[in-house]
């Protein structure tokens, strides 16, 4: 897929990963609504079971997870699948400035704030997603 159709998110296959089923159904259905396809994880283990036959354009992780926090399940993915050109997103209530700089540093793709603003979803995942194909592309 070029990033042409990725940028349209009817295009987009999107794995969410939040043992908090209200977080991921609240957005799944704001993706669903613009056409993207989504795949609910409820924590680590199952999400590294779904990659094993799911490509996503995208992935949203929980940080806070009981299974596995968000930080070793991004591990496991990477090492899994360590050229997969899809962006892993952390979405969290519990960031600020400092601690963003942070998700990014231990190499999270961006990062998408809970609760979740409608009308910020869907424009903060194509930044998010755009750059990630910009810095493979140099």
């Amino acid at each position: 897929m070029n990033s042409d159709d990725e940028s349209d998110i009817k295009n987009w296959t999107v794995l969410v990963i939040d043992d908090a089923y209200d977080n991921a159904f609240i957005v799944s259905q704001i993706l669903a609504f613009y056409g993207a396809k989504v795949q609910i994880a409820g924590g680590g283990h199952e999400a590294l079971r779904i990659l094993k036959w799911f490509q996503p354009t995208l992935i949203l992780l929980d940080l806070n997870m009981p299974d596995m926090n968000g930080y070793l399940v991004k591990d496991a993915i990477r090492k899994l699948h360590p050229n997969a050109p899809y962006p892993i997103i952390a979405h969290t209530a519990n960031v600020n400035p400092s601690e963003a700089k942070t998700l990014l540093d231990k190499g999270f793709d961006g990062y998408l704030l809970k609760p979740f603003h409608v009308d910020e979803v869907t424009p903060r995942l194509r930044e998010i997603l755009n750059r990630k194909r910009r810095s493979e592309d140099n």
